[in-house]
């Protein structure tokens, strides 16, 4: 996907595409997606600070939605 793409994506439309192999019983496998460092995205860079809301709440709606 080229970078132009990925601007316009939410944090659900981002993890909604990635690959997610399912087990024996046709089931996704769980995953576990780590966050290192993210903080300083919120904290360096003060013009995106009223997005810190939107993005955990967007992260709740992906999470309850697929059982991450």
């Amino acid at each position: 996907m080229p970078v132009e793409e990925l601007y316009d994506l939410t944090l659900d439309g981002l993890l909604s595409q990635i690959y997610r192999p399912m087990n024996d019983l046709g089931q996704p496998i769980k995953r576990v997606i780590i966050f290192d460092q993210f903080e300083e995205v919120f904290i360096l860079n003060q013009e995106h600070r009223d997005q810190v809301p939107a993005f955990f709440e967007n992260w709740r709606l992906h999470s309850e939605k697929t059982r991450v």
